[in-house]
């Protein structure tokens, strides 16, 4: 069974993007040599982000299967066209997808990292609770994701037809929007006095505005490689 190993996050300057995550609380994983390039993971204890220089050029959800031969062929059985596909005994052996809007998706079939040590946490921007990707045609993205083993959870037509797939230890949450732009949305019951806090500390945080297309979105952070961090309040998370 695959499992999600990261979301892989394109970056100029590792140092940077690291100090500004360890501020908010992050703390970083262990990393082997898999990777060529400069490589490093943070985590809150929910989302693992592997920053990467020089490889990718978009966020990239990445998962791991230890049979990844016999997932490829799988895959291919059921209409899903590869883009790039490395299977042999002399490499690390990936397959890199593009979902029904373009977006990448990297399958791998190793680790890459050891999680962090200890009890889960929780960041300051609260409980992580979906990587958000807006979709042109969301039936199109649910039958794609649920041929990768995700499952849909939630679903809604306000402000837009949206749906959140989870599975393999992440969500996905889908928004069939021209204006939503992907990113990570967090959630929390006091998220108006953490926003607050954190634009007292000059942190660059800004208002959604009408275009951020998320109904409960009440600040909005980007993180040195442009990242995009949707804090939310909790109302907007279903129990």
């Amino acid at each position: 069974m695959q499992r999600f190993l990261e979301l892989a996050v394109p970056t100029t300057d590792i140092l940077a993007s690291l100090a500004f995550y360890e501020t908010l609380g992050f703390t970083q994983a262990s990393v082997g040599e898999t990777w060529e390039h400069s490589y490093a993971v943070i985590s809150d204890g929910r989302l693992l982000i592997g920053l990467h220089a020089g490889v990718f050029n978009d966020i990239t959800p990445v998962f791991v299967h230890s049979g990844l031969k016999d997932w490829h062929r799988s895959l291919t059985a059921q209409g899903i066209d590869c883009e790039q596909a490395e299977l042999d005994d002399d490499s690390f052996n990936q397959v890199r997808l593009r979902d029904p809007d373009g977006g990448p998706v990297l399958l791998v079939e190793a680790r890459t990292y050891s999680p962090p040590a200890g009890d889960p946490i929780r960041s300051r921007l609260g409980f992580f609770g979906e990587y958000v990707l807006p979709t042109h045609d969301l039936a199109a993205a649910r039958r794609f994701w649920e041929m990768l083993g995700l499952m849909e959870g939630w679903q809604g037509d306000t402000p837009q037809p949206w749906a959140r797939f989870t599975g393999s230890d992440v969500t996905l949450g889908l928004y069939e929007s021209a204006t939503v732009l992907p990113g990570l949305a967090f959630y929390a019951p006091d998220m108006a006095e953490r926003v607050d806090g954190l634009a007292r500390e000059g942190c660059g945080m800004r208002p959604p505005g009408r275009r951020s297309g998320l109904p409960h979105c009440l600040g909005i952070l980007t993180a040195p490689e442009g990242t995009l961090l949707y804090l939310c309040d909790e109302a907007g998370w279903p129990e």
